[in-house]
């Protein structure tokens, strides 16, 4: 099945307690952590293709490459587009 070119979607997060780097124990300061950031670029990609894929189809993720150069406080929102 070929899916077609040019879909998108964007999606938001306001960050919590559980998105920082303390509680994905990837880090020691309560900021986004980079493991939620890469979850969100997956949400923007799943919410993209929906309607897209046969039911017993799916996608997934073969390689990630991000620049996590600013960290994001708790209380502020981020967004990421697929």
């Amino acid at each position: 099945m070929t899916v077609r070119t040019g879909l998108a979607s964007t999606v938001e997060l306001d960050v919590t307690d559980a998105d920082t780097a303390i509680a994905f124990s990837s880090g020691e300061v309560p900021v986004l952590s980079t493991p939620r950031i890469i979850a969100l670029a997956e949400e923007a990609t799943v919410a993209a293709l929906l309607g897209q894929l046969r039911p017993e189809q799916t996608s997934v993720g073969v390689r990630v490459q991000v620049e996590h150069i600013s960290p994001t406080a708790v209380g502020r929102r981020v967004r990421a587009e697929a």
